[in-house]
């Protein structure tokens, strides 16, 4: 309930973000998980419950769509395009894991700890822990 940042996921990523995001709220970061369980159709609605009013939200894909970027990232994007711009979050897309590379807790905390330190992207895609 009192995150600043919330990770979203799906797949095998949550479980190794859950781990992290424990470990960080033991520490007392305010980080916390959305996992995206079911693509389409889109749980809109539950998505904007969720994310309305947290500062920031990373999202990491482990896909992309060239000239486009990950695809959860520009759905969640879509998703609260045109909500109040006073609760609305900003979203960080992250393209981690591609070609079937794990997606470490090492990569995760990277991915929050650039969350927290940046006011917003530096770029529409931001790659973590893969090669461009």
């Amino acid at each position: 309930d009192d995150a600043e940042i919330m990770l979203v996921t799906s797949a095998t990523v949550t479980g190794t973000s859950r781990v992290v995001v424990d470990r960080m709220r033991d520490k007392g970061r305010k980080v916390g998980l959305l996992k995206i369980r079911l693509f389409r159709p889109f749980p809109l609605a539950e998505v904007r419950k969720v994310l309305m009013g947290v500062p920031k939200v990373a999202v990491i894909d482990r896909n992309i769509c060239p000239g486009y970027g990950g695809i959860f990232a520009q759905e969640i994007k879509s998703a609260l395009y045109g909500q109040s711009q006073n609760d609305h979050p900003r979203v960080f897309g992250f393209i981690a894991g591609l070609g079937g590379r794990d997606v470490k807790p090492e990569v995760i905390e990277e991915i929050i700890q650039y969350t927290e330190d940046h006011d917003r992207p530096e770029e529409d895609i931001i790659w973590i822990g893969v090669k461009k």
